[in-house]
């Protein structure tokens, strides 16, 4: 068996015979009981929505005691800066194995060498991918030649003439991996409607969040002083990037409406950064609500900004599965968000929130007003916000994910895509 492996890699250069020769390569590396090998690329270098789930599983494959004997997990993270490498070395004291691949820029092809290199030492019999970058390098590279690609859709924004590239090679890349993952049943038909995934390649893993219940009254007062608001001032909470697709301009004009409308004192706080913070702070300053309108950047831990808010709103044009409207119900917040993606999919409208259409200031500033005058409403949004999170417990996504690494090692096992 080892003199034919040898022979194999010494012929596996052939072009017609490369991918047949480089699966059976591989797939000799799997025998027995052996764990299944998975080398997940992380595109983003914050724990951020999309890098959460993949941690998680990573985490439950470490110290479950099954997991630990069917599954290895490790990941490859890029690195352009200094905070980029704080990224990994945080990653790598929690316990987990994390390669770097250093890059000069968001589109560098000379990363090549590196990619195959990592893939090589690890001999992943699963690639698992999340986002239009990392899908778009898996395929040009051909580091899914002879092994099983799995690829997370997270959905299309496009803020930049870069993002609206990023999107575009994502149609292509898709059409490479064996199965293609997404969150919400929204993003699943647009796949299949508009991408012509076939639906047998095509599965929804609604991402998970770990509960924690957030006291309400942990660190108001402390948030409150730090952030120069009075005692009886009520919170409007948001928390995502700073982007155009988030939506958080018209959310500032629907505070400036809200504060015209509603009888008590009333500040908008943002969570998060990004490109669109020089714009949202001139509206502020147009509409006189520098002081109302806080932008406190991007937060390691969130809870504290939970457990104070009275109300918490996502204003996107464009979601899947967002990871905040748990959190924000697992904190016992009260929603208001606008119905777009898989948000309809979470939220039912009078039920978990209350939903307006995207891109209306006066329909977000009147469902704000709305929630925060009726407390009956605001328990009940609570109590089933709740109750909607079992579907979205960790132990129900890793159980599925699980599953679908199993069923495509297999099948790449036995030739079948």
């Amino acid at each position: 068996m080892l003199q034919t492996i040898a022979l194999l890699r010494e012929f596996k250069e052939s072009r017609p015979l490369r991918r047949i020769v480089q699966a059976m390569i591989t797939l000799s590396d799997k025998t027995g009981d052996e764990p299944i090998r998975i080398l997940a690329f992380l595109d983003d270098t914050v724990v951020s929505g999309n890098v959460k789930p993949v941690l998680g599983f990573a985490r439950s494959a470490l110290h479950d005691d099954a997991a630990r004997r069917s599954l290895e997990v490790s990941m490859a993270s890029f690195a352009r800066s200094e905070r980029d490498l704080e990224f990994v070395e945080m990653l790598r004291a929690q316990g987990f194995a994390v390669d770097v691949v250093r890059e000069r820029g968001r589109f560098d092809f000379g990363i090549f060498p590196q990619l195959r290199e990592i893939v090589a030492s690890r001999r992943p019999h699963v690639l698992w991918t999340h986002g239009a970058k990392t899908h778009f390098l898996v395929r040009a590279a051909r580091l899914h030649a002879g092994r099983a690609w799995v690829a997370s859709h997270h959905g299309y924004t496009a803020t930049s003439l870069t993002w609206t590239l990023y999107d575009q090679l994502d149609r292509w890349s898709l059409h490479g991996a064996d199965r293609v993952v997404t969150v919400c049943d929204a993003f699943a038909a647009d796949l299949k409607a508009r991408l012509h995934i076939p639906p047998e390649r095509l599965s929804v893993h609604r991402s998970p969040i770990v509960p924690r219940a957030v006291p309400r009254a942990a660190g108001d007062s402390a948030l409150r002083e730090e952030l120069g608001l009075a005692p009886n001032a009520e919170i409007v909470l948001s928390v995502g990037r700073l982007s155009k697709e988030k939506g958080h301009a018209d959310l500032v004009r629907a505070i400036a409406v809200v504060r015209r409308t509603y009888d008590s004192e009333v500040v908008l706080v943002i969570v998060g950064e990004g490109p669109e913070r020089a714009s949202l702070e001139r509206l502020c300053a147009r509409l006189n609500l520098t002081d109302v309108v806080k932008l406190v950047g991007y937060k390691d831990n969130v809870s504290p900004y939970y457990a104070a808010a009275n109300v918490f709103v996502l204003p996107s044009y464009s979601e899947g599965s967002p990871n905040v409207l748990l959190e924000a119900m697992d904190a016992g917040v009260p929603i208001v968000a606008t119905s777009v993606g898989g948000v309809g999919e979470m939220i039912h409208h009078g039920e978990q929130g209350w939903l307006v259409p995207s891109g209306d200031s006066e329909r977000l500033a009147g469902g704000i007003v709305h929630v925060l005058s009726t407390p009956d409403l605001r328990e009940a949004f609570i109590r089933e916000g709740r109750r909607t999170l079992a579907a979205y417990h960790p132990a129900l996504y890793y159980a599925g994910v699980r599953s679908l690494f199993e069923r495509v090692a297999d099948d790449a096992k036995n030739g079948v895509r």
